[in-house]
């Protein structure tokens, strides 16, 4: 039995106060762009040349980045935009594994990450080292997919709601 007060036991990330900061842009960051990704995946999927696609976003991430590979390919056929939207999908795949790498992985005092994944149905573990300024440069990534995204879908959006095309300089 426990009859003194204690003091609640706390274990936290021993980083400073720079890799802190990057681990919280990644996490923001990340966070808002997935949101961004959803809300124009939901556009995408309510344009007539979608109807084919189910309309269910309640999966994995990666199979959004599949619908959304597939989803480009019928509502932005035209090469240069086709081009342009595939680059930024590519792009945001390999910044959500970077991020689900930094966010969700198990740190160890020396600044290995390690995280655990399937593939072919055996688990891995994965051993990387990450620093502060490789983490920040995953955020700074991330932050410059919102530009893209955002820019591109703009463009999109002008061209839904006034059948103009804005070319791309």
């Amino acid at each position: 039995m426990i009859t003194a007060k204690q003091e609640p036991i706390r274990i936290e990330i021993q980083r400073d106060r720079d890799a802190l900061i990057a681990l919280g842009r990644v996490t923001a960051n990340w966070a808002y762009y997935e949101q961004r990704i959803d809300l124009w995946l939901n556009v995408l999927l309510n344009q007539p040349e979608a109807e084919q696609f189910p309309n269910d976003l309640r999966t994995a991430f990666k199979r959004r980045i599949r619908l959304w590979r597939q989803l480009s390919k019928v509502v932005h056929g035209e090469h240069d935009k086709l081009q342009r939207i595939q680059e930024i999908i590519s792009r945001s795949a390999k910044a959500r594994d970077d991020s689900d790498a930094i966010v969700h992985g198990y740190w160890t005092l020396s600044g290995d990450v390690f995280t655990v994944g399937t593939a072919n149905s055996q688990i891995q573990i994965k051993q990387r080292r990450m620093s502060t300024r490789y983490v920040s440069k995953v955020a700074d990534e991330i932050a410059a997919l919102i530009w893209d995204h955002t820019e591109f879908y703009q463009r999109f959006a002008i061209k839904l709601a006034t059948g103009e095309d804005i070319p791309y300089e």
